[in-house]
């Protein structure tokens, strides 16, 4: 997951509720805007989703199918063209990187390494 800083005053009032929401039960603020890779077992590759709770977490899918689980996964984004591509026009700041493995909408079990992670400024004109 990749987090972006930007002009909260253009959230839907929607948008904004789930954020207060978000801070009161977390105690932190969400960032302005979220895009999540993700390995899909039964998505279409480069689909983008929202999330079922809030339209400002978008889910990619850069993976997807079973024939490379147990195989080591590499793969190299453009941030800001992702970026551009799920909410129509270019991002804020990075703001956090998380990784995460999870099960919950599959109901399985699962485990996950993971390995070097590298970030490369260019600059977008």
């Amino acid at each position: 997951m990749v987090a972006f800083d930007g002009d909260r005053s253009k959230l839907s009032i929607k948008d904004r509720m789930v954020a207060e929401m978000a801070q009161l039960l977390s105690g932190q603020e969400m960032p302005y805007a979220t895009l999540m890779y993700l390995w899909s077992p039964k998505g279409q590759l480069e689909q983008i989703k929202n999330n079922p709770h809030t339209e400002r977490v978008k889910l990619i899918a850069v993976d997807t199918g079973k024939e490379n689980l147990g195989q080591w996964r590499m793969h190299q984004r453009d941030l800001t063209a992702d970026y551009i591509k799920a909410y129509g026009y270019a991002p804020g700041n990075l703001i956090g990187i998380a990784l995460m493995t999870d099960t919950d909408n599959t109901k399985s079990q699962t485990k996950a390494y993971y390995g070097d992670i590298e970030l490369i400024y260019r600059k977008y004109r």
